[in-house]
Order: C-alpha cells, then structure tokens, then sequence
C-alpha cells in the first residue's frame, strides 16, 4: 500500500493539500466508488494495519446508515489523509533540515 500511495502521490502541494483538507473535494483516484473499493480490495489487510497502528478500529467507522460500499470509501479516504498527514511531516523536516544546513 505504502508503495502504491508513494507511486501516486509525487507531488508535496497535492500531499499537503489532501492532508489539511482530506478526500472528500475530490482527489484523483480516490473519488468514484470503484476506485476506492478496488484499492480497498488490493490493500485490505493493510488498510486495516495501518488504521490499528493509528488506534483505529472498524468500529469507528459504523453508524445506523454504512453500507459496504460507503465503509470502503471510508476506510481508504482515512488512510489516504493519514498517510498524506504523516508523508507531509516528512517533507516539512526534510525542508526545515535542508533550510538548517
């Protein structure tokens, strides 16, 4: 997963952009149904990895009105912005060490 969100997201604007303001105004790849259920379906149990490392369970994700298809979609935009958040404190402290050297 790690490596296909890498492959993706080449671009520090579009990583800050996505971890501010997350998923839901629309990011390439990630906005229709079938794309995110076909990412949710190739990276499930890393998907579900990533979430228990970031103390997050299925459970946070259920209310009275999910459906499959709407966890799905769930799951991955909250791994994509995670990811994103955490990639875009990577890029900020390689910047800041680059400003320090």
């Amino acid at each position: 997963m790690h490596d296909a969100l890498t492959a993706r997201f080449t671009d520090a604007d579009e990583i800050k952009d996505v971890a501010t303001y997350g998923c839901p105004g629309g990011v390439n790849g990630f906005i229709y149904y079938s794309e995110n259920e076909k990412f949710f379906d190739e990276y499930e149990d890393e998907i579900y990895d990533y979430l228990n490392d970031c103390e997050f369970s299925l459970k946070d994700f259920v209310n009275d009105g999910s459906t499959i298809r709407s966890l799905k979609v769930d799951l991955v935009w909250c791994v994509v912005e995670l990811w994103c958040q955490a990639q875009h404190n990577v890029n900020e402290m390689v910047r800041e060490a680059a400003l320090a050297a």
